[in-house]
């Protein structure tokens, strides 16, 4: 179903390719892993094997590229929406539609799909990524990891006898992203050819078919699957190291009591009656699914979002959970 043969990529402004002679193949019926270190290449495979590279930059392609007997970038677009579904890196960055319904009707409609089918469809579809959303749900009103779970539907929605995904899984609380394997693998089982980019290779190898590694552009010789796993083990138990001596705390840092926030023109509060006291020198981890109002905290923190009432700390660094948002300069 997906076939790269040779392919390389490079990008308008660089001088070395990214992507150097690949050559994959992904058959119905498989679920395969793409993993590697960040700024291997793995992205660049993955748009250029949607056939986005090509048909939207002025980077230089060569080598050969099949979805089932024809090249993406050949196809017309109700065609290439019925074969093939993608979800980019940033979640954020697909949404098209005003609601929840729209969003996932925008692909079934360049498909073609018969209106009345629509709503019934859209529904499935979300109770199959573990959504329960109203279908006019305004999509930009959502959490990181639901935006996540909605793009995944969209890019299902028509059918597509492929899919490609550049961590989908980023986002998601750990029950989320076990539901979201189980979905791929069942789609995999189904028929589809899946491709999943992923650094989470521990929670993705007992779902996938085979892993593909990629290191410095190239797609390196496979491995057994087996293999893989104790190399992840191995790196997952070393990276929980030793735990770090422990040490008093300093004086409160920040210090939120009865905290509220509701955003204009929603019905129920995101955050309700929030204490929170945190000291100097400590490291705290703020864990909860997805929904549960963790970014909203952080935004009301960080002078993001302004409850009233609420001091700001000063002498505070945030950093969104999309890093493009904090990215102005035309050079590192």
């Amino acid at each position: 179903m997906i076939r790269l043969c040779n392919l390389s990529y490079t990008y308008p402004t660089a001088q070395h390719p990214s992507l150097l002679r690949a050559s994959l193949t992904v058959a119905p019926g498989e679920l395969v892993l793409l993993t590697g270190p960040t700024g291997c290449g793995k992205s660049t495979l993955l748009r250029v094997a949607a056939g986005l590279a090509g048909r939207h930059g002025q980077g230089r392609l060569e080598g050969e590229l099949w979805l089932g007997d024809a090249s993406p970038a050949d196809l017309a677009p109700s065609e290439r929406v019925r074969r093939l579904g993608f979800v980019a890196q940033v979640p954020g960055d697909q949404l098209v539609a005003g609601t929840v319904g729209d969003e996932l009707a925008f692909a079934m409609e360049s498909a073609g799909l018969p209106g009345p089918d629509m709503d019934a469809r859209s529904r499935a579809l979300l109770a199959q990524v573990g959504l329960d959303l109203d279908l006019d749900r305004d999509p930009k009103r959502l959490s990181g990891g639901q935006t996540q779970r909605l793009v995944v539907a969209a890019a299902l929605s028509a059918g597509a006898g492929a899919l490609l995904l550049d961590e989908p899984l980023a986002q998601l609380d750990p029950a989320a992203a076990q539901a979201l394997l189980h979905s791929l693998r069942r789609l995999a089982d189904g028929g589809t050819a899946v491709l999943l980019v992923e650094h989470r290779v521990a929670a993705c190898l007992p779902f996938v078919d085979r892993v593909r590694e990629m290191a410095e552009g190239r797609l390196l010789p496979e491995r057994a699957t087996h293999a893989v796993a104790r190399e992840a083990a191995a790196q997952a138990e070393a990276a929980l190291g030793s735990p770090p001596p422990g040490r008093a705390p300093g004086g409160a840092r920040i210090d939120v009591q009865q905290l509220r926030f509701r955003y204009p023109g929603s019905t129920e509060d995101a955050l309700q009656d929030i204490h929170l006291r945190l000291h100097a020198g400590e490291r705290v981890a703020l864990v909860g699914a997805n929904g549960a109002g963790k970014s909203t905290l952080l935004g009301c923190l960080s002078g993001a979002l302004r409850p009233e009432g609420l001091k700001q700390p000063d002498s505070l660094v945030a950093v969104p959970q999309d890093p493009d948002l904090a990215l102005f300069c035309e050079s590192v």
